[in-house]
């Protein structure tokens, strides 16, 4: 399956924090948090450094990519609370 983007990926971790580095420029930064689809990661486009364990790359193979549905909707009135319970 091909991706909309051509950027390659790499997250490299260490004991003074996680520098993510892409086509465009490198992040640094003390810790990092990256949501992917996990059929994104299994495209080769994000490489780890250090690797994943196998444990990891074996739960992304079990994990299916599904489906996602969004939906909007839009009421006539408020029907959340604008004041907070004291």
């Amino acid at each position: 399956m091909a991706y909309p983007w051509k950027h390659r990926w790499r997250i490299r971790g260490n004991t003074g924090g996680v520098s993510v580095e892409t086509n465009v420029g490198t992040l640094d930064a003390q810790a990092s948090l990256i949501t992917v689809p996990t059929g994104v990661l299994e495209t080769g486009e994000f490489h780890f450094d250090p690797p994943l364990p196998d444990w990891k790359l074996d739960a992304i193979d079990r994990v299916p990519m599904g489906l996602l549905n969004k939906i909007a909707l839009q009421f006539d009135r408020d029907i959340f609370e604008t004041e907070a319970d004291t």
